[in-house]
């Protein structure tokens, strides 16, 4: 992959991460992608029930198995077992990689149902709007905030970086800290991106 290309290489990074180690120079450049914030407690209660009924269905298969006579219903009763661990196996993982990840050169949004990755450089504003949001999908509508992404010639990107979402709902601070964080990379991408354009 080219170090400039801000598509992604490779798989989900579980956590924040750099490459190196230690103090660094005005020079680092940041290649791998680094996850912007850390999955908060309601991601993690969510990423529990699942864990939960993962092993629910795997002890009802279980039990099922044993007790069923013949191998075509030992056969589909394990078929299905396995279609069901296996999908919410996914959606877990999916689950607990769903966010926003950065480089020196663009930023990926990875969600439960999309991704989109875009070069900083695209990137005309990150801002901080107000919407009515409603928590976990569930609760009543509320007055909350999300960062956006405004892009070249284009619509607005949500960044997923929500007030009122599993990851900041209750963490003001939190919230502020990630989309702080955003902010500070998109300056420092666009800044980097006119270095190297002036060389």
């Amino acid at each position: 992959m080219n170090s400039r290309d801000p598509r992604p290489s490779s798989g989900w990074s579980w956590f924040p991460r750099r490459e190196h180690r230690g103090p660094l120079d005005g020079k680092y450049v940041q290649h791998a992608w680094v996850r912007l914030y850390r999955p908060g407690p309601g991601r993690l209660v969510a990423t529990g029930g699942c864990a939960l009924v993962t092993m629910l269905v795997a002890a009802l298969s279980i039990t099922l198995a044993t007790q069923s006579r013949g191998l075509v219903m030992l056969a589909v009763v394990g078929a299905i077992s396995i279609l069901a661990i296996g999908s919410t196996a996914a959606f877990t993982v999916r689950v607990l990689s769903s966010s926003v990840y950065v480089t020196d050169f663009g930023v990926r949004v990875l969600t439960l149902r999309s991704e989109r990755v875009l070069a900083w450089t695209d990137v005309a504003d990150v801002r901080r709007v107000g919407v009515r949001s409603r928590p976990w999908g569930l609760l009543p509508t509320r007055d909350a905030e999300r960062v956006v992404m405004v892009v070249r010639g284009g619509d607005d990107v949500d960044a997923h970086i929500n007030s009122v979402d599993g990851d900041f709902l209750g963490r003001p601070e939190a919230y502020d800290i990630a989309a702080l964080a955003l902010e500070r990379w998109w300056r420092d991408g666009r800044r980097h991106a006119e270095t190297d354009r002036s060389r």
